[in-house]
């Protein structure tokens, strides 16, 4: 195709559905029944019809055109007055006329507007995985087919500000204008990419190779999700001025760290730290505790150890089963707590009952002796500390373990999985995260014998 109708052709044809050559027109003019609104509707009209002779003089001549303000007003002033005209198709007249801005104000001087362009080396495919750079660009000096174009039709002030700021090649741009404005081939509000015709309908390979370019540049491709919900602790909690919390300055930091996380990801696993360092801090609390301030022997320090030689979940389940035992408030067991928590999952958050049911066995929590499948119905008060204990323990190991054999957790996983949706992303906004944040302030501010040392240091021999 030659260049000068890569530039004007898409854009003449999209325009004149403005002006009174167009049927569509004439049928939305005579549903107006508006003397007024009909008047100033022809006085667009004409408008336009001056900005395309003015267009169709620059495509005679051989010439780049100089000036669109004539035209990007229109556009603003028409989307204003008119914004339900039917199959406008408005975004491609300002996708076009913004590209065509930036090719005018980059062009070389004696730009040759006659130059022949292979329009088939590229095709322009629709995303239907958002990536969460919604526009950029990578040009391969040495291949043209080899570069691409990521653009996001949905925020035009957006994309429009990409291709004004950016040293994108007038070739590709031209590549991508040719794509534009396509007659019975509308543009839907969503991201597309300009790439090499060979790719045209492989997404998953089309979004690897994308992504790759992305992540080398230190940007990002998911879409994170945000948890801004202050901690929801029970008013009971009452921080007593005097109170040895100092014990606790190490978790209080990170308690720091979790609150300026905004990532729901990042602030889960700054919560599994402190619970973490709580479950093996556990057992000791209770030697130190139960030794009454005697001297530690050489057996204490072996029997010590012992105690925090076991598997991160035999640790957790320990710490856990200790918290149910106690009152959540006067009255309350945290057992009660927990289970009332768990059980407002369906139906007040989560209608599909089988979609908690299959995250369970993704996370692959399951009964301790006989290892089946617990489902939601399956979890009761009595057993809870095990179950909880799982649903904490492998939320954790589907963050940070990546092995083909197990749920991996990320920012897609949590939000569009394909077959529970952002039922884990639910789970962990209305349960795990607020009865853990309930567990970890209860534990620093009420003086309990599961994590408060009785005595800042261990007595090894009697001084008198």
């Amino acid at each position: 195709m030659i260049t000068k109708d890569i530039l004007y052709n898409n854009l003449l044809r999209l325009t004149r559905e403005f002006t009174i050559d167009s049927v569509s027109f004439n049928t939305y003019f005579d549903l107006l029944q508006n003397a007024t609104r009909e008047d100033h509707l022809i006085l667009m009209s004409e408008r336009i019809s001056g900005i395309r002779h003015e267009l169709e003089t620059s495509h005679t001549n051989n010439v780049l055109h100089e000036n669109f303000e004539d035209l990007i007003n229109w556009i603003s002033d028409f989307r204003v007055a008119y914004l339900d005209f039917p199959n406008h198709r408005m975004d491609e007249i300002e996708l076009i006329v913004s590209i065509l801005t930036k090719i005018e104000a980059e062009a070389p001087d004696g730009f040759d507007v006659l130059l022949d362009v292979n329009v088939d080396l590229f095709c322009l495919n629709s995303l239907p995985k958002v990536i969460a750079e919604r526009n950029f660009y990578f040009v391969d000096q040495n291949n043209l087919s080899e570069s691409f174009i990521l653009i996001d039709i949905s925020d035009l002030t957006a994309l429009n500000a990409f291709i004004t700021t950016n040293q994108i090649s007038i070739q590709l741009l031209l590549h991508l204008t040719s794509k534009i404005g396509i007659a019975n081939s509308p543009l839907n509000p969503s991201q597309y990419v300009l790439i090499k015709t060979q790719l045209n309908g492989k997404n998953a390979l089309i979004r690897s190779c994308i992504s790759l370019h992305i992540l080398k540049t230190g940007k990002h491709i998911h879409t994170a999700h945000e948890y801004l919900t202050r901690p929801s602790i029970s008013p009971q909690r009452l921080i007593r001025i005097g109170d040895n919390y100092q014990q606790f300055n190490d978790t209080i930091i990170i308690l720091s760290e979790y609150n300026h996380q905004r990532d729901i990801l990042d602030k889960y696993m700054r919560l599994y730290h402190v619970v973490e360092n709580f479950m093996f801090k556990y057992p000791l609390v209770g030697m130190e505790r139960t030794n009454g301030g005697k001297p530690f022997s050489i057996r204490d320090f072996q029997r010590m150890y012992n105690k925090i030689d076991v598997s991160e979940l035999s640790a957790l389940n320990d710490f856990i089963r200790a918290i149910t035992k106690i009152d959540y408030t006067t009255g309350t067991k945290f057992s009660s707590f927990l289970f009332s928590k768990w059980t407002a999952l369906h139906p007040g958050v989560i209608a599909n009952k089988s979609h908690l049911d299959r995250l369970l066995a993704l996370l692959k929590v399951e009964t301790k002796k006989t290892k089946k499948q617990i489902k939601f119905d399956d979890v009761s008060e009595n057993s809870f500390d095990y179950f909880f204990s799982q649903l904490i323990y492998y939320y954790r190991n589907s963050l940070v373990h990546n092995r083909e054999t197990e749920f991996h957790l990320t920012h897609d996983t949590l939000l569009t999985h394909d077959i529970i949706g952002d039922t884990a992303k639910l789970v962990l906004e209305h349960f795990l995260i607020p009865c853990i944040e309930e567990i970890v302030f209860f534990l620093i501010i009420e003086q309990n014998p599961i994590v408060w040392y009785d005595k800042s240091k261990l007595t090894l021999w009697n001084e008198a």
